[in-house]
């Protein structure tokens, strides 16, 4: 999915949750520049996001590494 489509999507889905576009382009931009940054290319075992990821969909260690 091109990234300017899933910035729209999760912009429009924050609008209609919230009522507000200034929430709505600010959080969306705080979602969306660490991809734009490339930050989340390989999370390592001692990054949080690793644990949260692995722990929120049951994976094992080495499933997790793979994802």
């Amino acid at each position: 999915m091109p990234l300017i489509l899933l910035a729209w999507l999760i912009a429009v889905a924050l609008r209609q949750a919230t009522g507000s576009a200034t929430v709505a382009t600010t959080t969306t931009a705080g979602i969306v520049a660490p991809v734009v940054a490339g930050s989340v290319f390989f999370c390592h075992v001692n990054d949080a996001g690793f644990w949260m990821v692995r722990e929120y969909f049951g994976l094992q260690l080495k499933q997790t590494v793979l994802v």
